[in-house]
């Protein structure tokens, strides 16, 4: 494929346009089973609730807004190190208006923790992310 790539940069100049579209599917599958989880799965949405979750330790994924404040996110991450299992943490590159609205919610979303993904394969897609 890179050679490939490499060919099409040489003569029509569209390198540009080849990372885009693979940053675009990227964003499509991560959003597409983010819809399915919070329809299949089990999450917990806001500040109060994810910190009061983070203490039980049952969570599997912690979900941030690019645009949290720094010092929710330093709280989020001190309770993810208190904690005996590991808990993975994803900054998901949209505001916290685009969160919300992925999780299908008429309202901004800053941090979202997945207990139980459901059907969807959204670990995964974090990790390849």
């Amino acid at each position: 494929m890179k050679d490939f790539v490499k060919n099409l940069n040489r003569f029509y100049k569209t390198q540009v346009i080849v990372i885009q579209l693979s940053e675009k599917s990227k964003m499509a599958v991560l959003n597409r089973n983010l819809r399915i989880c919070v329809k299949t799965g089990k999450i917990v949405i806001g500040k109060k609730s994810v910190i009061k979750t983070l203490r039980t330790g049952q969570a599997k994924l912690l979900i941030m807004a690019n645009n949290l404040p720094r010092t929710l996110e330093d709280e989020l991450r001190h309770h993810i190190s208190l904690q005996n299992r590991k808990i993975d943490t994803f900054v998901y590159p949209g505001s916290s208006w685009d969160l919300g609205n992925q999780a299908g919610h008429p309202f901004m979303i800053s941090s979202m923790l997945i207990e139980n993904p459901g059907d969807s394969k959204l670990l995964e897609v974090v990790k390849e992310y």
